[in-house]
């Protein structure tokens, strides 16, 4: 852990506060490949085919490409039905 965040979390009476390089899960960028550390419940988040639709969604909110908030069933199955 950086000192400046060690600094930042100031343990009050009785607490103990222990951190060690194994707590933090490194991504790749390049591949969004984790390091193994990711609990099995989460694994699916990391998968190649999961990480593409990210990625898609991604650039959709960014190119403005979204839809107004739907606010009942039968909103959201009209907007199904013509995507």
């Amino acid at each position: 852990m950086q000192q400046e965040h060690r600094e930042s979390l100031r343990p009050i009476e009785a607490e103990v506060l222990r951190v060690s390089h194994e707590d933090a899960m490194n991504v790749d960028p390049g591949t969004n490949t984790t390091n193994g550390s990711d609990p099995d419940d989460q694994s699916w988040f990391w998968t190649a085919d999961w990480q593409a639709e990210e990625n898609e969604a991604s650039l959709e909110i960014q190119r403005g490409e979204l839809s107004e908030p739907l606010r009942s069933v039968e909103e959201i199955r009209q907007h199904l039905a013509n995507l």
